[in-house]
């Protein structure tokens, strides 16, 4: 996976310096987006499933997704800290690539579920990337199933937590700083916290710092931060737990 990162990224700085757009993607002469899990249409659920939709960018500097269901804004943290809009603004960071994982999930899925759902991926460089799908209940339990988990689906789907947006794998210049993705769904009562491979916790060192977003800052990049961080988020509902590969580079 991580090879074929460094082709694409390859690739696409090659299609910038030529001014060539490829099909979904907007570049500029400095950054890329691309979609790397191309999404349908339609998609139909069953009332009363788990309904989750998973999408895998990567760009550079690393992108931000955002989702909207029925034109409506859903938990994007578009209001970002200071530090976090300053480092995508931060010349070398461009020269950061990452490969983004983004889902939308919802435990009990009812009829008020199914509609227009579409996500836009931006990097803060004048590359974006957006798709438009829409989601349907099948027919064939339509009503019924419906009525009798409407009052577990509010408890269910609103209080047990879960990573939406989060880095995949990062590679990321060495001596600049960089930031590594871990945005949930605002579960009430959550927390998080980040850890290195071993289950330290990050936030003891000045170097790392979690931002209000839920995003880990690495104030400077070394050489020896080589290998697996993992962004666990929890509450008295459940746990979810993510892992992430920084592989820093000149």
């Amino acid at each position: 996976m991580f090879a074929f990162i460094v082709i694409v990224f390859c690739s696409h700085l090659l299609l910038a310096s030529a001014n060539i757009k490829p099909n979904g993607t907007h570049i500029n002469h400095w950054g890329f987006i691309k979609l790397l899990s191309r999404p349908i249409d339609h998609y139909e659920f069953n009332v009363g499933d788990n309904l989750t939709l998973e999408f895998f960018f990567v760009g550079s500097p690393p992108p931000n997704v955002h989702w909207f269901t029925n034109m409506t804004s859903i938990l994007n943290h578009d209001s970002e800290d200071q530090d976090s809009v300053a480092m995508r603004g931060y010349s070398p960071y461009i020269k950061n690539i990452a490969a983004i994982k983004s889902k939308f999930h919802i435990p009990i899925a009812t009829i008020h579920n199914a509609g227009q759902y579409s996500f836009m991926v931006t990097n803060g460089m004048d590359n974006y990337l957006n798709k438009t799908f829409h989601v349907t209940a099948s027919p064939r339990n339509f009503t019924d199933p419906s009525r009798k988990i409407a009052a577990n689906q509010q408890k269910t789907n609103n209080t047990i937590p879960y990573i939406r947006t989060w880095t995949h794998t990062i590679l990321a210049k060495i001596g600049y700083p960089a930031i590594l993705t871990c945005r949930t769904n605002q579960a009430p009562g959550e927390s998080i916290e980040w850890t290195d491979s071993g289950g330290l916790d990050l936030e003891y060192f000045y170097n790392f710092k979690m931002l209000p977003s839920g995003d880990l800052l690495i104030r400077k990049v070394f050489e020896g931060y080589l290998g697996s961080y993992k962004c666990n988020v929890q509450n008295q509902y459940g746990r979810d737990t993510v892992e992430i590969f920084l592989h820093p580079s000149y």
